[in-house]
């Protein structure tokens, strides 16, 4: 096979196997490892041909083999390069984007020409990243029954929460902070910063900040131009001592949008 040109988005998958035998007759008692012969077939799972719409081409074919080494390790068929480069799924400069590659075994015992065909899953190769199929292949919670491990899913409604901390003064948050429920502790007014995440891929998130007086009260959020608000009221948490507050901060995936959850919960 050959090697994929720079330009083309990759991440690398490596992997190591070996068929575990009955012991011989040698100075231990441990089971053999022998060495595995045979192929790994990678094929692209997209709908459509990948297209680069910057460089106007085509990437062609959509399978890709691989062999193994005298260690048993994965190797581009030819080669001795240890992994093989596959277009990336997740890189913005394919259309389509977030496929999958189908990995298909044929295996072989060199020693016994015993073969075995595992079964065939489904894998997410995350761009510039080296990933171990091992880690990646179905595995057995118990007998019978094959669980596969996929690509990490969207967040789901569960956010993430902090213990409450006193802030007052500069305070930033950023794109780490997306989605989460801060809880703060006003013990002075406070000027925030919001970030402006990644344009690439387009995501939005909310980040619901719980905002509590300490016993003087009247502690105010100076909020960024930026955010728009409903009518424009720019919204302030209850001033009495020791109140609580909810203010959402929405980010459209293009700008930020503040929301009043509620003010003086009791």
């Amino acid at each position: 096979m050959a090697v994929l040109p720079n330009e083309i988005p990759t991440g690398l998958i490596q992997g190591q196997f070996y068929f575990v035998n009955e012991d011989n007759i040698d100075a231990n008692t441990d089971p053999e490892l022998t060495v595995v012969s045979g192929k790994v077939t990678f094929t692209c799972e997209a709908a459509d041909p990948l297209r680069m719409p910057t460089k106007k081409a085509v990437i062609i074919p959509m399978t890709f083999d691989a062999e193994f080494d005298s260690q048993g390790r994965l190797v581009p068929v030819g080669r001795t390069d240890v992994g093989i480069e596959l277009p990336a799924s997740d890189s913005p400069l394919f259309n389509p984007t977030g496929f999958t590659w189908k990995v298909e075994f044929e295996l072989i015992d060199v020693a016994t020409e015993y073969s075995v065909v595992l079964p065939s899953f489904s894998i997410f190769v995350p761009e510039g990243v080296t990933s171990d199929i091992v880690d990646l292949m179905p595995v057995s919670m118990e007998p019978g029954t094959i669980m596969v491990q996929g690509p990490q899913g969207a967040s789901g409604d569960m956010s993430l929460a902090y213990d409450s901390v006193n802030k007052t003064g500069a305070v930033a948050l950023t794109e780490a902070d997306l989605p989460s429920t801060p809880e703060w502790r006003l013990t002075g007014n406070v000027t925030l910063t919001l970030p402006t995440p990644a344009a690439t891929p387009k995501r939005s998130g909310t980040i619901t900040l719980v905002l509590v007086q300490d016993g003087t009260g009247n502690r105010t959020i100076t909020w960024p131009a930026s955010v728009k608000w409903t009518d424009g009221i720019v919204q302030q948490p209850a001033a009495g001592a020791n109140s609580i507050s909810v203010i959402h901060l929405l980010w459209t995936g293009t700008y930020w949008l503040g929301l009043l959850g509620g003010k003086s919960f009791a």
